[in-house]
């Protein structure tokens, strides 16, 4: 297939020309496969692929064909695999099982050689997922290749490709993008007859299969995990769903989810976050600082992932909660203090007996001489005939005289309702 038909097929495949090699690797004698794969994490026995993709090259070192599809492992993908490789459990969700391109992937490998980096990590995944199909296959590990003709501080896959120039358009861990870096590496070192120097066998016999089985289950048990892989994925799957339930609010089915999982023995930082975040949302930071305690006493400072630094924001968030809660209380007592004062005043004020307000008022000449004193206004109306109204309209200076007579208040000796 030509390079043109080969395009065509990508845009066909809608895949960006971005992830189309760019390197022409060395020449071979015949084709081969550039191929890498993305797992859930290390152990073929327990752990699934969930990428794989490959560049098939001709002899001449062209690229002519690819190969890229997402894989549905059947598993939760752990979280720190997902930081890793950017892989999620929703981008696998639709995507087709390991039966399903089994026939389509072996076609499209044929019988060509096998180059990669760290090689025999995915033929060991390949030929686990695929029931010993690999065994026998000649390959190439391009890491090997790399010790020999570099100094380097490491040789991890990033660290070859950005000395050789090459930095990926999307991330390193994208197969696809895996498989262009080592292209690159081998387009760098470009010398003749490489490949057939480095090919190896790919080769395990049934004692080999059955010691690498017994190392697994003799390695020390992870004590953040459950001990069997059974449990382990059911704990992932309650976590998981737990995640799922929190956000979207249904957080007593997300408590009981992640203390299922925890129950199982799953007990990884990423679980005592989960608690923390329902409880960061609800506000109730002393249950959160208390998840966050827990956890840090569990885990060394490598496995850390951010709870030091989450507890000291929670206790600055309670921190502020309790003084805005102390000024609240403090508001409220005086509240509290000034309604019990006003109460008290009506309260005293209701047992002061009510008398009526009495004023005397002077009855006098013209000249200001007093010809009788009255105790109140009503006396005086009484006594002499005038209206009380008049009375008091002269007391107060509103008008001159009242019956013929001039009045006025005297110092008041007690109280009286005036308004008589």
């Amino acid at each position: 297939m030509g390079l043109l038909e080969f395009f065509s097929r990508l845009f066909q495949a809608n895949i960006p020309l971005t992830r189309t090699s760019s390197y022409h690797a060395c020449a071979h004698s015949s084709s081969y496969v550039i191929l890498d794969t993305e797992t859930t994490g290390l152990d073929p026995f327990s752990d699934k692929i969930i990428q794989i993709s490959a560049i098939k090259y001709n002899p001449d070192g062209a690229p002519v064909d690819f190969f890229d599809t997402y894989i549905n492992p059947g598993i939760p993908i752990p979280p720190n695999i997902t930081k890793i490789n950017h892989i999620t459990d929703r981008k696998v969700a639709k995507a087709p099982t390991a039966e399903q391109i089994q026939e389509q992937f072996l076609t499209f490998l044929d019988t060509s050689l096998i180059v990669g980096y760290n090689t025999a990590f995915d033929l060991r995944f390949l030929n686990r997922t695929f029931l010993d199909l690999f065994i026998g296959r000649s390959y190439v590990d391009v890491l090997a290749i790399s010790k020999q003709f570099f100094d380097l501080p490491n040789y991890k896959l990033q660290t070859v490709s950005s000395a050789v120039g090459f930095y990926p358009d999307g991330w390193f861990h994208d197969a696809f993008s895996d498989c262009e870096a080592v292209a690159a590496i081998l387009h760098h070192l470009s010398e003749p007859g490489l490949l057939q120097d480095f090919t190896k066998q790919f080769y395990m016999s049934k004692e080999r299969r059955d010691w690498e089985t017994a190392v697994i289950r003799d390695i020390p048990q992870d004590p953040y995990r459950p001990k069997s892989n059974k449990a382990f994925q059911s704990a992932l799957a309650c976590w998981d769903r737990g995640e799922v339930a929190r956000k979207n609010g249904n957080i007593e089915e997300a408590i009981r989810l992640f203390d299922e999982a925890r129950r199982l023995g799953l007990t990884y930082p990423y679980v005592y976050i989960s608690y923390a975040k329902i409880y960061r949302k609800q506000k109730d930071y002393e249950k959160e600082i208390a998840v966050l305690e827990e956890a840090i006493s569990r885990f060394s400072p490598e496995m850390d992932e951010g709870l030091v630094e989450r507890k000291s924001r929670v206790l600055a968030l309670l921190s502020a909660q309790q003084d805005r809660e102390r000024e609240l209380q403090q508001k409220e007592e005086k509240r509290a203090q000034r309604a019990e004062a006003r109460k008290r005043a009506e309260e005293l004020k209701a047992l002061r007996p009510k008398q009526p307000v009495k004023r005397a008022v002077l009855q006098c000449n013209d000249d200001g001489s007093i010809l009788n004193e009255f105790e109140s206004v009503a006396a005086a109306a009484a006594y002499c005939g005038i209206s009380t109204k008049c009375i008091r309209d002269a007391a107060n200076g509103r008008q001159k005289h009242a019956g013929g007579f001039c009045w006025r208040y005297a110092e008041p000796t007690s109280t009286e309702d005036e308004s008589i």
